[in-house]
């Protein structure tokens, strides 16, 4: 593994999955900065250390048990490309009262690592697969919107391993 896939490796595994946010200094840069949707579930609280933090502090409240999964691993030069499973009860909201079910959704995180720490991080999930697993929404039904040859709803949960 190339030094850069292991720093954001660790961060995962000792910020995002153990919630050790003494540790955020150790992989993130004090002025690191984060790019995502604008429409998310769970919003940033900015950038910096401090919005590290605090993102981490409300995804882990949000979800106690939560655990990200790296599957795809990839970097060049100073960007590493992560694809993960990620897992959690929903126990806890800021936006959506607690369903107490277990999720599971895929992630896509990109990150830039300059002198062993992450500078910048992107991250999309599968907010659609979320919603429908708290039962806020119905899947959409193969027959009313999915294109010929896409795959139903079913072959999806199997290939992610979520549960309906």
């Amino acid at each position: 593994m190339k030094d850069n896939e292991r720093v954001v490796i660790d961060a995962i595994q000792h910020v995002w999955n153990k919630g050790e946010y003494d540790r955020i200094p150790e992989f993130y840069a004090e002025d690191c900065k984060h790019e995502g949707t604008a429409l998310t579930l769970w919003p940033w609280h900015g950038d910096g250390l401090e919005g590290i933090k605090r993102h981490v502090m409300e995804q882990r409240e949000v979800f106690p048990d939560y655990h990200e999964e790296p599957q795809i691993v990839f970097s060049d030069g100073d960007m590493v490309a992560i694809r993960q499973l990620c897992t959690g009860t929903h126990v806890g909201g800021t936006r959506f009262p607690p369903t107490g079910k277990k999720v599971s959704y895929l992630d896509m995180m990109f990150c830039r690592v300059r002198d062993g720490k992450i500078v910048e991080q992107w991250g999309m999930f599968d907010q659609y697969w979320v919603l429908v697993q708290f039962g806020l929404i119905e899947p959409i039904q193969p027959q009313q919107a999915l294109p010929e040859g896409a795959e139903p709803v079913a072959a999806r949960q199997q290939a992610f391993g979520a549960e309906a």
